[in-house]
Parts: structure tokens; C-alpha cells; sequence
């Protein structure tokens, strides 16, 4: 039907249509960040450098719409898009129906993996969509490949009917149809097969585990183009046309030679290149080629790990793995997955091999190397079972129609039906947790961090991937190029050298097992967010602010040198509190403000609660004279009344051994003076300020939840999570509502 072929344009507009509109605004986290920046300076990310993909971004990101972040996130958004539309094209192209094409795509489309990396900066989108337009080629040729001359060498999914016709056909006008028909086989199947290897270069050249196709893919042409098989100069384009691409990677010394002139990092003596996020940890200035080697070919452990019998352990560990299977590929589409493969299998099983056993190997190597992306290299795989849940779909659709003309319309009606269930319950159970369009939590923790008083020059301690948003604040915003982001946080490589350089250090992330005997080597101080780190003995830090003294009960902890109340002026923004404290006892980790704003005209009042510590701080307890500059922004909830009120504030703390609020005797609340809120703007559906929204209205008898926010501070088990909802009354009603929520893990496993 004509028709079907705007079906995969509708599958990919209607899934960007949807990744665009819970697409992440900013600045994300981690590698995303890294990929947010570094295409745009053209820099060195972690091994093995992707340098399609840095390159390709490079000239995404000279587009002027939006902000760099904005624009490399519609990127991912544009190769998931065009990956969808690839899926339900190949399969529509293998089943000849439409609708096993759309299952599979729509599977794709919403599996929870997919759409998340389509919503911020990464490869994995852009590396699919290669790797599909690479198997479809590859098919393509197999299926123009001449088994005999005269005839269509991949016939093994064509229909009886078709090859009964042509057998009734003769006669030497046949026959001279039959021989053009042939050349123009054999042309078509050696230009898919041409494009086939291209697709994989430029796939290999964004993704190096794209290299775990290749023996599959070799081996499906060896056997679907037998007229080629001692065709060597066939073999040798192929080579070419793959080794010419891989010239990509002449990007790595390209760029390695273009850092050189940066200099060396006072007092760690390393290039300034690498702490300033441009350049990967192995980067050394001058052609080091041993070292370009190691990064291109991605070695730093791996290799040891295989010769240490690396693989077993793999295999014995494989069952790790299956949780991240099961979130995107629940038991009912692994199970019918299997079902579509026999179906695959049937009727291409060359097809049907590469695509099984590319997806075992690629599940052997996740476990082998057991990285924090577990799901993300996955996602071959996932699309593995995806295209055979679509045949699956064209199983039971053939099933159907031998059945006869009455069921097989019925049949067809059915599954229609089905599948549009399907889509609307991933949607609906998918879209709340998915919808990265109102993040902004690493944008606004730098923002508050960055508002802090830091001297020019110093450096923000942390590991790599929690220093990346820092670094594209850096490179696309100018933000504090003063600045140095400094990693690992290891004290005799770089936090002692770089102290006694006379340099100011501030850990900015949690130390993630390093650095254990930080606290006893090296005098700390709260900073706001940041944790300031000082050699012993060095003299303290004057307090940065030139407030009042606050006047506190006995029983405070900490007495508040000078204060400052730092009221809102935008409807967005959130009321700061900075102190300048000291402890006067020994003061918890966990302690807490409490702040009540009561109106000044009377009415009900708001409680807030801030961290007087970061929770990453380094110790459990911090003893008494201990200093501190606190920076508490507090979250106005949705739905409060603009006007002025009366602050007062009162701290807290939590037990570590129970996690139970905890009061100083004798403690009173202190008065801050009064503040105005100005008039919260109104919240429209789906496009709420700062919220997440369901697209139904969730009810719970005459109330119905229009939106929540979830703390996005970082939390330890017994910690608070402050959680504000945002509630729409239906009817009048005098009942007394309570809320209950439950905690789950990331495979949905109940935790409190």
C-alpha cells in the first residue's frame, strides 16, 4: 500500500514530537554533560573519543536556536527520532504489513532506556540509528543476491505465490527480462552491501562496541552472496570503504596535538587542559602515541581483565544483568520476542542469526565490563528483541489470515487494538518519571554554589563526573572561568600539592570512597554546598558577611555570627538564608533549619526545612568551635499566598540510628524579621514551573494531584526527602485527608 510508507515518517514525527517535549532544558549530569560541551570545542571525551559523533556535534552546535545545552539534547532527540523511523520501516520492509513495523517502533520508542537518552546529549541514539541502517543493508543485499543465474538470491521471505508466477513465465523475452533483471540484482546488492559497511564504520567511529557485529555481519554476507564469496576484490572494497571511514580517528591525535600549548597545572603538573574538562586524564602535551593508542583502542583494564580469565567471570555474572533486561523487555515481550524470532528465523534465518547472536555477544560483554551504563549498552539488544516482538505481531497476523476471510479481519482488529493499548499504558505509566522538561537541578545547585564567596583561582574537588556540569558552565557560559575543577580527590597527587601551592581547595561532590582519612590529614569547613579544605594549622577563613548577629536561646548549637536574609524577586526564585556560624556543642552532619513564615495578616503559616550541612560532608559529627558558612535556599511550595510574613527559624537533627527528628533541649525559635513573597504566576497543564506533571489528574476521592516535586538533594539512607504536592479540590468536603507514599527502587522492589 502506498500509504505505508508514511508510516515510519509518522512513527519518527510523532516520537520527536515526544522526545522534544520532555526534553532536559539544560545542563544535565555526568557523561550527558560532557557531550553537552565538548562537540562544541572540539575536545577529547573519555575513551575511545567517538570522533563521528564529536564531529557531527560540532556542527549541530553551530545551529543559533537555544542554548548549547538545548541544542545538543534535540540531537539525541533527532537520532532517537530517526531511529524509531528506521525500525518501523525495517520491519514493515520484513513483514510487508504496517502494523508489526509500528509494534516494534513504538516498543522502541517508549522502552524507559531509549527515551531517556533521546531527552540529553549521548551517543547511543545516533549509534542505533546507525546500526539499524547498517543490519537493513546488509539485509538488503542478502535478499538482491543471486543464488543461480537468472534468479533472486534471497528468496527465503518471498512469497509462494510470487515465485509460482514467475515459474509459469517463458520464452526468450523472459528470459532477456530475467538476465537485466539479474545485472540489476547484483548491481543493487553490492551498493547495499557497499552502504551496509559504511553504516558500520560511521557506527564503529561513534561507538567502539558496534565492533561486536562485525563477525555476525561478515558471516550473514559470506552465506546471503555466495557468487561473492572468492570475490576478493569485493571483500577488498568493503575493507577500503570501512578503513577509510575509520580515518575518523586521525581526530584523536588531531586534537591531542591541538592542547599542546596549554600549560602545566601549577603545583599538580598536568595539562590545565584536563581540569578544564577539554581533555581526558591519559592526555599528556607532545605526540605521545603510546598513550593515543591506549585511548583510541579504549584499553585501561579490560585487557587485563581478559587474561586473568575475564570472560568466565563475565558468564558468571551475566544474571546481573537481567534487571536492566527487564525493565525495558518485560517477561510478556521477551517471551513473545522468542516466538517472533522462530517466526524470523523461518523465513530469514541468515537475518534471524546475525541479529541472535550480535545481541548474546553484546550481553556477554555488558557483563564482562560491568560499567555504570549497563542499560545504555544494552540498548542493541533491547532493539534486538523489539524488531522480534514486531514479528511476532506478523506471526500471529499470518496465523490469522489462514484461518479465513471472516477471522482474519477480526484478527487484524485485534491486535490493532492491542497495540494501541499497549503504547497508551507505556505512555501514561512512563511519562511522569521521563518528562525531563522542568530538570533543572544541576543548573540551579552551581548556580547556588557558584553565588558562594570564592576566591579567584581556587579549586572545586570532586570526581570527574560530578565536576562536568561545572565544566560546561565553564565552556558554553563563561561561569567563573576562574575557577579549576580538580579530580580525583586523591591528597598526595592533588589536594596536598595543590594546597601547599597556596592555592584555596573546596570539595564540591561526595569523595565516592577516596580520600578516607581526609578529614583526620586536613582541617575542613561547611561552606554552603561546598566542604572548604585547609592544610593544619592554617589560620580560619573570616566570615564573609557583613550582617547583624542573630540573637539565639541558650540551647542553639551553633551560635550565628552574622546573617543575611535574601528575599525573592522573581515568582521562581526561593528566599536564601546565610549564617555565619560556629558550633558550641558537638553538632550532627544531619542538622537541619527549620523555617516558619507566618503571615503577618494572619492565616496558616509555611514550614521549610534546609541542610545546615552538605549531606556529603566528610564526618558524621563536626566538634564544638567548629565554623561554618551556610547558604540555605528554601522551596516555596505550589500554591502559597503572596504577602509579607514573619520568618523564624529553629534547628534540628536527625538521628543516624533511626532517622527521628531531634530537638536541643532549651530551643527556642530565633526571629528573622519579615519577608515579601511576591505573586506565584499560574501553572498550566503539562507546562508547570518547576513541577512535574501527569498527563491525567490523578484522584483520590474529591482531590485530584495536579502536581508534586520531589528534593533534589542528594540523600543517605535515614536522610529526609522533602516531597511538596499540589492538590485541585473537586467537590466540597470536610474530610480529613492523609497522604501515604511509598518508596520503590529502580526495579520497582518497595523500600519503605
Amino acid at each position: 500500500m502506498r500509504s505505508s510508507r508514511w508510516w515510519p515518517v509518522a512513527a519518527a514525527g510523532l516520537a520527536l514530537a515526544l522526545y522534544v517535549r520532555t526534553l532536559a532544558p539544560g545542563v544535565f549530569v555526568a557523561d550527558f554533560a560532557e557531550f553537552q560541551y565538548l562537540p562544541a570545542r572540539l575536545g577529547l571525551a573519555h575513551p575511545n573519543g567517538f570522533p563521528f559523533y564529536m564531529l557531527l556535534g560540532k556542527l549541530w552546535s553551530l545551529l543559533p536556536v537555544g542554548a548549547l545545552a538545548w541544542r545538543m539534547n534535540l540531537f539525541s532527540a533527532l537520532a532517537g527520532a530517526l531511529a524509531v523511523g528506521l525500525t518501523v520501516a525495517f520491519v514493515q520492509r520484513l513483514s510487508r504489513r504496517a502494523l508489526p513495523g509500528l509494534a516494534a517502533g513504538a516498543l522502541l520508542a517508549l522502552s524507559p532506556t531509549f527515551w531517556l537518552y533521546s531527552l540529553a546529549a549521548e551517543r547511543y541514539t545516533l549509534n542505533l540509528a546507525l546500526l539499524i541502517a547498517c543490519i537493513w543493508s546488509a539485509w538488503e543485499a542478502g535478499e538482491d543476491a543471486p543464488r543461480r543465474r537468472g534468479e533472486r538470491g534471497g528468496g527465503d521471505g518471498e512469497r509462494k505465490e510470487e515465485r509460482r508466477t514467475k515459474e509459469k513465465a517463458d520464452g526468450p523475452e523472459r528470459r532477456r527480462k530475467e538476465n537485466t533483471s539479474s545485472r540489476s540484482l547484483r548491481a543493487a546488492a553490492v551498493r547495499n552491501s557497499l552502504l551496509s559497511v559504511f553504516f558500520l564504520a560511521l557506527g564503529l567511529a561513534t561507538h567502539p562496541s558496534d565492533a561486536l557485529l562485525l563477525p555476525f555481519w561478515l558471516l550473514f554476507l559470506w552465506l546471503a552472496m555466495p557468487t561473492r564469496r572468492w570475490q576478493w576484490r569485493f571483500w577488498l572494497r568493503l575493507a577500503g570503504i570501512g578503513g577509510a571511514v575509520q580515518l575518523l580517528y586521525l581526530y584523536a591525535p588531531w586534537r591531542w596535538l591541538a592542547f599542546s600549548d596549554w600549560p602545566l597545572l601549577p603545583g599538580i603538573g598536568r595539562s590545565s587542559a584536563v581540569y578544564a574538562g577539554l581533555v581526558h586524564v591519559w592526555y599528556a602535551p607532545g605526540p605521545r602515541w603510546e598513550l593515543m593508542a591506549q585511548y583510541v583502542f579504549g584499553l585501561g583494564g579490560y585487557a587485563a581483565g581478559l587474561a586473568g580469565g575475564g570472560w568466565r567471570a563475565a558468564l558468571a555474572r551475566a544474571a546481573d544483568l537481567f534487571p536492566y533486561w527487564l525493565a525495558d523487555v518485560p517477561w510478556p515481550v521477551t517471551g513473545a520476542g522468542l516466538f517472533g524470532l522462530f517466526w524470523l528465523a523461518r523465513r530469514q534465518w541468515r537475518l534471524a542469526g546475525m541479529l541472535a547472536g550480535f545481541a548474546g555477544l553484546l550481553f556477554v560483554m555488558v557483563a564482562y565490563i560491568q560499567q555504570g551504563k549497563n542499560d545504555a549498552y544494552l540498548l542493541p539488544a533491547f532493539w534486538v528483541a523489539f524488531v522480534a516482538e514486531g514479528m511476532a505481531v506478523d506471526g500471529l497476523l499470518a496465523a490469522g489470515r489462514r484461518l479465513g476471510a471472516v477471522v482474519r479481519p477480526l484478527a487484524t482488529v485485534v491486535l490493532g487494538l492491542g497495540w494501541v493499548a499497549a503504547v497508551g499504558f507505556l505512555l501514561i505509566s512512563a511519562y511522569p518519571r521521563l518528562d525531563h522538561s522542568r530538570w533543572n537541578e544541576s543548573q540551579t545547585w552551581w548556580d547556588e554554589t557558584l553565588a558562594l564567596p570564592i576566591e579567584s583561582g581556587a579549586g572545586l574537588l570532586g570526581h570527574w563526573s560530578d565536576l562536568t556540569p561545572f565544566w560546561y558552565l565553564q565552556a558554553a557560559e563563561g561561569t567563573r572561568p576562574d575557577l579549576v575543577g580538580l579530580f580525583p580527590p586523591d591528597p598526595e597527587a592533588v589536594i596536598r600539592p595543590w594546597l601547599e601551592a597556596g592555592r584555596a581547595l573546596y570539595l564540591a561532590a561526595p569523595l565516592h570512597g577516596w580520600a578516607e582519612t581526609l578529614a583526620s590529614d586536613f582541617r575542613l569547613t561547611p561552606w554552603g554546598g561546598l566542604t572548604r579544605i585547609d592544610l593544619p594549622g592554617a589560620p580560619p577563613r573570616p566570615c564573609p558577611l557583613d550582617g547583624p548577629a542573630l540573637e539565639t536561646s541558650a540551647g542553639w548549637p551553633f551560635a550565628v555570627s552574622a546573617w543575611r536574609l535574601d528575599a525573592p524577586v522573581l515568582p521562581a526564585d526561593s528566599p536564601r538564608l546565610w549564617l555565619c556560624w560556629q558550633a558550641r556543642t558537638s553538632l550532627p552532619r544531619r542538622t537541619f533549619l527549620s523555617i516558619t513564615l507566618a503571615p503577618a495578616e494572619g492565616g496558616p503559616g509555611l514550614t521549610l526545612e534546609a541542610p545546615l550541612i552538605n549531606p556529603w560532608y566528610p564526618q558524621a559529627q563536626l566538634e564544638a568551635t567548629s565554623r561554618g558558612l551556610g547558604l540555605l535556599p528554601f522551596d516555596l511550595p505550589l500554591g502559597r499566598a503572596p504577602g509579607v510574613y514573619r520568618v523564624a527559624a529553629r534547628p534540628f537533627y536527625f538521628r543516624e540510628a533511626d532517622g527521628q527528628t531531634v530537638y536541643w533541649p532549651g530551643v527556642e525559635p530565633a526571629a528573622l524579621g519579615s519577608l515579601r513573597l511576591p505573586p506565584q504566576t499560574g501553572f498550566r497543564r503539562l507546562a508547570l514551573d518547576d513541577e512535574t506533571a501527569s498527563p491525567l489528574l490523578w484522584r483520590a476521592g474529591p482531590l485530584g494531584l495536579r502536581a508534586w516535586r520531589v528534593s533534589a538533594q542528594a540523600v543517605r539512607p535515614g536522610d529526609p526527602v522533602q516531597v511538596t504536592t499540589l492538590w485541585q479540590a473537586a467537590d466540597v468536603t470536610d474530610a480529613s485527608v492523609a497522604l501515604a507514599l511509598r518508596v520503590r527502587d529502580g526495579w520497582g522492589r518497595l523500600l519503605a
